[in-house]
């Protein structure tokens, strides 16, 4: 396997087309011209979400495979690192929204306990302040989850299927009688823990740990793996716009998409994926965390200064700032903060 192949750039570069997917699908409103384009071709874009916790489970178990030594140090080793990998422009940035919520008159406004539970990540019934960390509750569970089943060592996936089997199916069963069950949210419980634990979404991060330990096995030659790129492209589009709405669609199609992409990066084709899309998934945390403060700040600095009069516009003005905005964050904060932040603890 050469260089570039270990750093799986196709699946980085899915990672920044589903950062995109999920800010155009916010900023979808503003593209009115011609005829609403924005709900049509970005309508769907939250299907961005699902693509990142594929993906998530997939790196984490795929980079976590050579563990060896002190299993407890491997353990904390492994959640500190997500701690301050995710926390510190988490923070920066949530504070940030909750100060444009009332600068910019936003309609609706967090309250000190609510950015809190935020930075502990404990969910409640409502979006935290800055609203798309929804999703690190998840991602931050699944790190717990993933994370304790490293003491286990060369037998830590067979712990977390077990621990996937009690979550979601063990303990649905056995509180069947008491909850509400939606194909879209999963169970209803009254406790937003228990609604985030049995949550069907985790389904996506352990379909990302199976590819880890299962794809880069497979001995498919180029050409079957070509097919099963183009197959799961074409499928995945006919997803996107139009959408086959079952239960666990998102996963079906996500998947098989994540999947022929990984299968792709593991293909030893020296084909390069071009640099602007692999930037962008380098900087796809940050694309995902920034994008709500210009949600709510551009168009309402453009359109009441009169600076730009279509919304439309706004959007196509919005985007270039907005990736930029990114870039820099992720330079001063998911680089330069964070690193320092490791030379400190570790």
């Amino acid at each position: 396997m050469n260089k570039e192949k270990t750093k799986l750039v196709y699946l980085q570069v899915l990672r920044g087309i589903a950062a995109l997917l999920v800010c155009f699908f916010h900023f979808r409103n503003f593209f009115k011209f011609p005829e609403n384009w924005g709900q049509t071709l970005f309508g769907n874009g939250r299907i961005g979400v699902p693509m990142f916790f594929i993906i998530s489970g997939f790196i984490m178990a795929y980079t976590t495979k050579h563990l060896s030594g002190n299993k407890l140090a491997d353990v904390k080793t492994f959640l500190l690192k997500r701690i301050i990998r995710i926390l510190p422009l988490y923070v920066i940035l949530t504070i940030g929204f909750v100060i444009l919520q009332y600068e910019v008159g936003y309609h609706i406004k967090s309250n000190f306990w609510d950015v809190i539970q935020a930075f502990l990540f404990i969910p409640n019934n409502s979006y935290p302040p800055l609203y798309v960390g929804w999703t690190l509750n998840y991602e931050m569970f699944f790190y717990l989850i993933f994370g304790l089943c490293l003491i286990f060592g060369n037998k830590r996936h067979y712990a977390f299927l077990v621990s996937i089997i009690i979550l979601l199916i063990v303990i649905p069963l056995a509180t069947k009688g008491f909850v509400n069950f939606n194909q879209h949210k999963g169970y209803n419980y009254i406790s937003p823990i228990m609604s985030l634990i049995t949550s069907h979404l985790i389904w996506q991060f352990g379909l990302g740990v199976a590819f880890a330990y299962l794809l880069p096995k497979l001995t498919i030659n180029f050409t079957a793996r070509c097919i099963l790129l183009v197959l799961s492209v074409i499928l995945f589009s006919f997803h996107y716009f139009i959408y086959f709405d079952f239960y666990q669609s998102d996963l079906v199609f996500c998947g098989l998409l994540v999947g022929s992409i990984v299968l792709f990066d593991f293909s030893g084709i020296n084909l390069k994926a071009p640099g602007f899309l692999v930037f962008l998934g380098n900087i796809s945390y940050s694309l995902y965390l920034v994008h709500p403060l210009f949600l709510i700040s551009l168009p309402f600095y453009f359109l009441r200064n009169e600076w730009i009069e279509s919304e439309t516009m706004v959007f196509f003005v919005m985007i270039p700032i907005y990736i930029v905005a990114a870039a820099i964050s992720y330079e001063l904060i998911e680089k330069r903060l964070t690193n320092m932040i490791k030379r400190i603890v570790f």
